[in-house]
């Protein structure tokens, strides 16, 4: 019993001291609100409580699999929580006293919350996995005065060892200190929670860990900031991982030298040193860069590996090696101005071993910065273990060798920093921030008003291009059911009750010789109408389908570049008639007002002067456009399509949404780009193969 009472007493006096130091140093705002944290401290401090123990019964309402019902967010911050002790560290402190994951956790959201998602609020999610379990009381205690809070219980389709692989031979594979669960773990972050928050709907992450601390106020929406300047991902301490274990490098360099699919120089430059990385405990990234090829495809070779499970090869280097091998550095920032702690102490000294405090530009006066650096250091004075340790303390960083070695400009990751470190990207950051500053509740007056907030006007003559390209043009529409036809992807549903009710009417242009897709639509019930000007069939072609050796024409003053486009593969177009669209229709007996089901467009680069120069409502009553979209000079993708007609695509699609969005690697003879456009950040060849699907009525663009 006193023993009991004496660690209650020693979390009460860690609670205070944390709280003076915070509030003393700038490190939170003393008006945060911090729900109950003394509290939950002390009931922690207790082993065998309901936070600090395992003596508990899980909650089943944490299980389900759909996102709350007033939720239509895009973003989401996400947490993978463990309650009790490590599965790996075993029993963890803060240097000083015994601290659980529970309470860690509920410090962590305590800043989390106080500054970042009370001012710009967005979808938090804590999973846990495994035998973890939650008790009622600590899922109330975290939920308490934290709106759009959810946890979630990751079931074995998501928490399970790949196929051929059995806990018991963990003591066979390389550092079996790190138990099977935080494998797990590093498949999840690696490859699992792309698709898993994406059949969510969400379209962009941040993660945090449940010891990471955000010990600033973040002065602008993080997530706005990423989509307006076209960032993919982001990191807040880099690092270097000397940590992979064996056969990640081989397995990749194969890869990357049969496929192709990175250019020489760009490998060259990764080889150079391939360790070096970004933390993964803090990152923020667009999921559609991990879910679509040549991405996707490497991550899958990676899970086949289970160099995850008998390496450790961990999410930090698969995550880093993906991101420098195919994104530009101008997709990738590297936030600098809120202070973020991450500090992993080691399991048998409990000094630090991994991380410490990033330093936010402009957050702290030189006085408050050697304040907060004392009360770190004060945490493992007393700790005989640590009397040795050589923590890194400079103007920016306090904590251990691996990211305050490479936190600098002039440090060993200095010169993979300063490629993302452009000029023009500082001075955007700056000028975002002043803007995002002004806005007191990080909204637009029309979201404020229950609208929905339009994208920002383009900063840079390709960025409505790169848009297309990346998939973030248009907002993401979930679908149930998208189904492969022939090589199209449809969302399903919707056509099959056209067909039910005997009105599944489909467009089909760009058929060639054979088109498969074509044939099964017919097959399936609908009228199509098939186009193609280099090709010759009969108007009859097959049961349900009327052939036109019809091509589409834009209507531009001079139409030569549409109507003599020959192609070996393809054919001569010569003798090929060309119509608008609305002509067409008319000449079907069809209107704007005709219910087009599907209309699918195969035009090899038409689509640029086509959807340029289409007004929304001629659009207005096609559920949905498949479309192929070229970016190569050989596919008639030129600068000034890129700089005049992909902001016109943006404007006549804007009552669309991707429902599907991929790469398609095209022929190796299709692939060269401007480099104009490459240098602007265009980084996969050829094209993108797009579903878009008509809004609901009140919907618009992606902010």
């Amino acid at each position: 019993m006193r023993i009991t009472m004496f660690r209650a007493l020693a979390a009460v006096l860690l609670m205070t001291a944390v709280f003076w130091v915070t509030v003393k140093f700038g490190l939170a705002s003393p008006h945060s609100a911090q729900p109950d944290m003394v509290t939950s401290l002390l009931v922690a401090a207790d082993e065998g409580s309901a936070l600090g123990g395992r003596r508990v019964v899980p909650d089943t309402a944490t299980e389900t699999s759909t996102r709350p019902v007033d939720s239509l967010a895009t973003d989401v911050i996400v947490y993978l929580a463990q309650f009790g002790h490590h599965s790996s560290y075993g029993k963890q402190t803060d240097g000083r006293v015994a601290i659980s994951g529970a309470t860690k956790l509920n410090l962590s959201l305590s800043t989390l919350y106080s500054n970042y998602v009370n001012n710009y609020p967005c979808d938090v999610i804590v999973f846990y996995g495994g035998d973890d379990v939650l008790d009622t009381n600590l899922k109330k205690d975290l939920e308490r005065n934290r709106p759009r809070l959810s946890i979630r219980h990751l079931t074995d389709e998501w928490w399970s060892l790949p196929f051929g692989l059995r806990a018991e031979d963990l003591k066979e594979w390389r550092q079996p200190a790190y138990s099977v669960g935080y494998r797990h773990m590093i498949r999840w972050y690696a490859v699992r929670m792309w698709p898993y928050l994406t059949d969510l709907g969400y379209t962009h992450v941040m993660r945090m860990d449940d010891d990471s601390y955000l010990h600033s106020a973040v002065p602008y929406n993080l997530f706005d900031f990423m989509r307006r300047h076209h960032k993919r991902y982001a990191f807040r301490q880099p690092v270097v991982d000397n940590n992979v274990g064996l056969g990640f490098f081989d397995l990749l360099r194969q890869h990357l030298d049969e496929m192709g699919t990175v250019g020489k120089a760009t490998r060259e430059k990764f080889w150079e040193n391939p360790n070096f990385g970004f933390y993964t405990n803090w990152f923020m990234a667009d999921m559609s860069f991990f879910l679509t090829p040549p991405v996707s495809t490497v991550l899958d070779l990676i899970d086949k590996s289970k160099l995850m499970y008998t390496q450790r090869t961990g999410d930090l280097i698969i995550q880093s090696a993906m991101v420098r091998l195919f994104l530009s550095p101008v997709e990738v920032h590297w936030f600098r101005d809120f202070t973020y702690e991450h500090t992993t102490l080691g399991g048998r000294t409990q000094c630090p071993q991994n991380g410490g405090i990033s330093r936010g530009r402009g957050r702290h006066s030189d006085t408050d910065w050697a304040g907060i650096v004392d009360s770190f250091k004060s945490r493992f004075r007393l700790n005989p273990k640590c009397a040795k340790m050589n923590l890194i303390v400079g103007d920016d960083f306090v904590g251990a060798k691996d990211v305050g070695l490479c936190s600098t400009l002039d440090g060993v990751c200095g010169p993979f920093l300063k490629d993302i470190l452009s000029g023009v990207d500082q001075a955007n950051n700056a000028a975002f921030a002043v803007r995002a500053s002004t806005d007191s509740d990080g909204r637009s007056a029309a979201a404020t008003a229950g609208a929905v907030e339009t994208a920002a006007p383009y900063s840079g003559p390709f960025d409505a291009a790169l848009a297309w390209a990346r998939g973030t043009a248009l907002k993401h529409m979930p679908c149930d059911d998208v189904r492969k036809v022939a090589e199209w992807k449809l969302c399903w549903p919707p056509v099959q009750a056209s067909i039910d009710a005997g009105a599944c009417l489909v467009y089909s242009f760009g058929i060639s010789k054979r088109d498969p897709f074509t044939e099964f639509m017919a097959q399936a019930g609908c009228t199509v109408f098939a186009f193609d000007p280099a090709v010759s069939h009969p108007m009859e072609w097959m049961p349900n389908v009327t052939f036109h050796r019809w091509g589409l024409r834009t209507g531009l003053s001079n139409p030569a570049e549409e109507t003599n486009f020959s192609h070996v593969h393809w054919g001569s177009t010569k003798d090929g008639k060309y119509f608008t669209l609305p002509e067409i229709q008319r000449k079907l007996g069809h209107s704007e007002a005709t219910e087009v089901t599907v209309m699918k467009i195969d035009c090899e680069g038409c689509e640029w002067h086509l959807f340029s120069t289409l007004s929304s409502g001629v659009l207005q009553n096609i559920n949905q456009v498949l479309t192929e979209l070229h970016f190569t000079k050989s596919l008639r993708f030129t600068l000034e399509k890129a700089i005049t007609m992909a902001p016109r695509m943006s404007a006549a699609l804007a009552h669309f949404g991707f429902f599907h969005f991929d790469v398609n690697l095209g022929a190796r003879y299709d692939r060269e780009v401007d480099p104009q456009f490459t240098r602007a950040g265009f980084t996969e060849p050829c094209c993108r193969e797009v579903g878009m699907m008509r809004l609901p009525t009140r919907a618009t663009r992606h902010p």
